[in-house]
């Protein structure tokens, strides 16, 4: 199994694309990326990344073990920032996660009491039975354009609305003046409140690869 210990960058994976059938996308994805998986003869979830190749996947699935949370927690909590531990483990290697909890060739112990076998929570999985590859991602950049533009909209038809109805005589600056004011300050307010929605948004799912 290759060496999964270098996390490998995922920043240069667009997520806002179309996904093309281009299984370099996956491969370019940070060791320990939480991903929804679908592939042949299983159940579409979550998993995580161990390692990606131009074979297929070693991914972690803890999504539906019948264990303790606080072991559960350890596991993901392993899975997500040290999957290399994982594939330690598969090499023969014995890993301790946590206080009580270890991960060995024969799988994951907490204290002397087995809870789950390697098999059962490591998986390697063939390319060619991938079927769809997701990932959860916020969309922090689009919701900020987005609320510079609303800002930006109504600061400008608020102000030049104001500039309007300014009363002969009085001490007004003119419509384009004020709407460009109003548009400057609605689109700084905008895309402060729309960095705030993205950052609190529920992360939604981005298809990177799908099987041609």
């Amino acid at each position: 199994m290759p060496d999964s210990r270098t996390p490998v960058a995922d920043s240069a994976v667009r997520l806002d694309k179309p996904a093309p059938s281009d299984w370099s996308r996956v491969v370019r994805l940070a060791r320990g990326r939480e991903i929804i998986l679908t592939s042949v003869g299983s159940q579409s979830g979550k998993r995580f990344l161990v390692n990606a190749d131009a074979v297929g996947l070693t991914i972690v699935d803890v999504d539906h073990l019948a264990v303790s949370d606080p072991a559960r927690d350890v596991l993901v909590d392993a899975a997500r920032h040290h999957p290399e531990y994982f594939g330690r483990a598969q090499g023969g290697g014995v890993v301790l996660l946590g206080k009580d909890v270890r991960l060995g060739p024969d799988g994951a112990f907490q204290r002397d009491r087995k809870i789950v076998d390697l098999a059962q929570i490591v998986q390697s999985i063939p390319r060619s039975d991938v079927v769809e590859i997701s990932v959860l991602a916020k969309h922090v950049g689009r919701h900020t354009w987005r609320g510079a533009l609303i800002g930006a909209i109504v600061g400008a038809t608020v102000a030049g609305a104001g500039a309007a109805s300014c009363r002969p005589g009085s001490e007004c600056y003119s419509v384009p003046v004020l709407a460009a004011a109003g548009a400057l300050i609605g689109g700084v307010y905008g895309t402060g409140i729309g960095a705030i929605v993205g950052a609190v948004a529920p992360r939604s799912p981005n298809v990177i690869y799908r099987a041609g």
